[in-house]
């Protein structure tokens, strides 16, 4: 064997490992190529995670240039949104080896870098190195955007058919072609007591056992399979295009009778299949009950109405005759077939169609009319009726239903009394209040000459008609409710006002007494009418004069606030320059100069203090606040701290006993108080501290009497009236400070109050003042009124 030179062996294995690696070098490219564009995003991190390599579609589709990204982490940049994954990819790079075959996967939100927000899919792969330990990882994602876009709007879309099946006002169940159920609403969930959670899912009729008690089908399943058995077990099952319409009745084990009425309709895929059906089932048990007590209740009612010892008459809208009973055709004489064509007018001929209207239009406004008539019987007799009379609806329409009662006998023992009234007649003529007598269906039957006179009418013009027929709608209304009092037996007076012939309105004050028979049925009634048209218009005089005087009141207000606001300045002033020519001017005046001062700016400053005095006088009831819940005990603490001063510098102690809690005006309770310990203060005997008690009580006869008490001057008590009028002092003005008005704004205080104020007193030891008022406000005021 020939060996090849040294040289020619190496150079074939050198040009073949030139060409071995050529063809690595261009496997490698297309591989490189491959990975840039696969179209699928790769990345590689070390095991901390920062960017080695992202290929060239990763950065094309996310946006981010390769320089922006190596070396940075890629939780910073790549994935946006930190979950698990982070976590994971530690704990395989702390594991080495043991997990280094483990792929971990996730979805994040990533931020690309013109800031639009993806949804990723990422696979991550461990790389290890010659060792087997972890060096770093490999990472693909993929867009899933529009998967989870469309994954969101299909959630959505499910949760809005589920709500929208929820808020279905029937209990409602749907099943898919398998006959398992899909939907479960709350109307069949409180039907049924069972949750959607325990029944979603379940098939092989699951459904039917909360109705049944036993699995079976329902007409829901007539959509997968026609069963003439199952249609039989309905009272009804009725189909309406694609909908199934039915009825059932059916027992439960407690013996309960129920009725249900449900409705199905298939539900359709894209192509048209069936792929389900939904039930709407509702509960008619109590609907069903109702119809059955309102027939058997209908056929109760006519054999009432058709044994009635009364005659019955229901009439129409145009007074033809709807119905009659047996006692009807008795009284009238005529067959129930011949009144079907009549109308009320053959019966009773006082009755007009006009007449008819009117009355029909009172009916139905819901008013109970009773009328006496004389009904013409087939024989040409005239028979003297009562009617009673109300609304009804027979057939959706509008009725009147009359029962009429024969009073033939009634009326010939009313003719005898009448008779017998006339004797009385006379007398009651000239009586100076009116009379007036009605019959127990409200008609008239009696006016004694005054009562003509006030409305104007002759006896004949009011006999035999209502009292309404005198009235406007609102004393109709009026005299309505005192119709039904009267039924009732009580006679209290009360206004009703008349329209008289003239059209002039008549008030007056009726004073009823009802007629009862010996067996206490009612007769009719009676009233004395007092004419107080002239005492009315007085009281709109009084009360237009009250409005004139309030008005006044706040005019006179008004000009007390402007009176005192420009008093004040020019006395102001008078103040303010005599001190300024003290201040200039004093050594030139001389001790007269200085004396002519003195008392000037003294009677400027008295003048400004009654002035405001003046002003708190006139206020106490122009400015007063309502009565509210007034703590005294609360109201004197407060008095005390804005007394402070006075008592320290009369060194006085004010003793307080447990006071109670009144309606009053808060301000003018502190205002009073106030007063009266100023006032026990001021007036204190010379070297001798003054002290003051206040105590109170409630009495037998709600009266709050609240005491204080005084050690001072006292004084006589023959002018205790004089102290609590304006201006009135016992004392000259040089002696005690004060304008003499304080007493007298407690005593109007107290007088708005409802109550009383007086005094105590011997000259020399001491003043008792004595305040009574009104525990409760309200009573009083409604007292007063009454």
């Amino acid at each position: 064997m020939t060996h090849k030179p040294l040289h020619e062996t190496l150079e074939q294995k050198i040009k073949k490992l030139k060409e071995t690696l050529t063809t690595l070098q261009q496997s490698e490219k297309k591989y490189r190529e491959l990975v840039q564009n696969i179209g699928t995003i790769i990345l590689h991190t070390d095991i901390k995670g920062h960017i080695k390599f992202l290929n060239k579609f990763g950065q094309n589709f996310l946006g981010y240039d390769e320089n922006d990204v190596i070396g940075k982490n890629m939780f910073d940049i790549i994935i946006s949104e930190k979950d698990d994954t982070l976590t994971e990819l530690n704990g395989l790079a702390e594991n080495r080896t043991f997990y280094s075959d483990k792929l971990i996967t996730s979805e994040n939100e990533t931020i690309c870098g013109n800031g639009n927000r993806i949804r990723l899919s990422w696979t991550h792969k461990a790389v290890c190195d010659a060792e087997g330990n972890i060096v770093g990882f490999v990472s693909t994602g993929n867009d899933i955007s529009k998967y989870k876009h469309m994954e969101d709007e299909l959630k959505l879309s499910n949760k809005q058919l589920a709500d929208i099946i929820n808020y279905f006002p029937d209990a409602t169940l749907a099943i898919n072609s398998k006959g398992e159920i899909i939907a479960w609403n709350w109307e069949i969930e409180k039907l049924t007591g069972i949750k959607a959670e325990d029944m979603l899912g379940k098939g092989n009729y699951e459904y039917s056992i909360p109705f049944y008690g036993k699995r079976r089908p329902m007409i829901i399943d007539l959509f997968f399979k026609s069963d003439p058995d199952l249609e039989k077990t309905y009272t009804f099952v009725h189909k309406d295009r694609d909908s199934l319409i039915a009825e059932t009745k059916f027992q439960r084990h407690n013996g309960k009778i129920l009725y249900f009425w449900a409705k199905a309709n298939p539900i359709y895929n894209n192509r048209g299949d069936i792929v389900g059906a939904i039930e709407s089932i509702r509960e008619m048990t109590k609907h069903r009950m109702a119809e059955n007590k309102i027939r058997e209740g209908e056929e109760r009612y006519r054999a009432i109405f058709d044994g009635s010892r009364d005659a019955i008459f229901i009439t129409g809208e145009n007074a033809e005759f709807f119905d009659i009973n047996a006692a009807a055709s008795e009284l009238s004489g005529y067959s129930k077939k011949e009144m079907m064509n009549f109308s009320i007018f053959d019966l009773l001929n006082t009755m007009n169609l006009k007449s008819y209207e009117n009355f029909f239009h009172r009916i139905m406004a819901d008013e109970s009319i009773r009328f006496e008539a004389q009904i013409i019987k087939k024989d040409g007799t005239k028979i003297d009726t009562e009617f009673s009379n109300k609304k009804v609806i027979i057939d959706g329409a509008a009725c009147v239903h009359m029962v009429a009662r024969d009073i033939t006998d009634r009326k010939k023992t009313e003719r005898s009394l009448w008779q017998s009234e006339q004797r009385y007649r006379k007398l009651v003529d000239t009586m100076t209040d009116g009379l007036i007598f009605r019959g127990k269906c409200g008609q008239i039957t009696f006016v004694n000459d005054r009562f003509c006179e006030i409305l104007g009418r002759s006896q004949d013009e009011i006999i035999s008609r209502f009292m309404s027929d005198f009235l406007d709608d609102s004393n109709r209304s009026i005299l309505g409710k005192q119709i039904i009092e009267r039924r009732k037996g009580s006679h209290d007076p009360y206004e009703l006002t008349w329209i008289n012939k003239n059209g002039q309105k008549i008030t007056t004050i009726m004073a009823p007494k009802s007629v009862f028979d010996e067996n206490g049925y009612f007769e009719g009634s009676f009233a004395v009418v007092t004419d107080i048209t002239e005492r009315k218009r007085a009281e709109e005089i009084l009360s237009q004069q009250a409005k004139e005087l309030s008005r006044s009141n706040s005019e006179l207000e008004q000009f007390a606030y402007a009176a005192s606001h420009d008093l004040q300045e020019p006395l102001r002033k008078i103040v303010a320059f005599g001190e300024r020519l003290n201040i200039k001017c004093g050594d030139v005046l001389g001790d007269q100069g200085h004396d002519y001062l003195k008392r000037m700016s003294n009677a400027a400053k008295r003048m400004q203090i009654l002035i405001s005095d003046l002003l708190a006088f006139s206020r106490v009831t122009t400015r007063a606040q309502p009565f509210s819940p007034v703590n005294l005990n609360q109201v004197v603490q407060e008095n005390l701290q804005d007394l402070e001063v006075l008592i320290d510098k009369t060194q006085g102690t004010v003793e307080i006993e447990s006071l109670p809690t009144i309606e009053a005006d808060p301000t003018q309770m502190r205002q009073l108080i106030q007063n009266l310990i100023e006032n026990a203060l001021k007036f204190h005997r010379e070297d001798v501290a003054p002290i003051v008690k206040i105590r109170g009580q409630i009495l037998a006869d709600k009266v709050c009497q609240i005491m204080v008490e005084d050690n001072g001057i006292g004084f006589n008590e023959k002018y205790e009236r004089r102290i609590f009028e304006v201006f009135q002092r016992l004392h000259g003005r040089g002696v005690y400070e004060g304008t003499g008005i304080g007493l007298a704004i407690c005593r109007k205080i107290v007088e708005r109050h409802g109550g009383n104020i007086n005094a105590k007193s011997v000259s020399g030891q001491g003043t008792t003042f004595i305040v009574t008022l009104p525990v409760k406000q309200a009573e009083r005021l409604t007292n007063r009124k009454t």
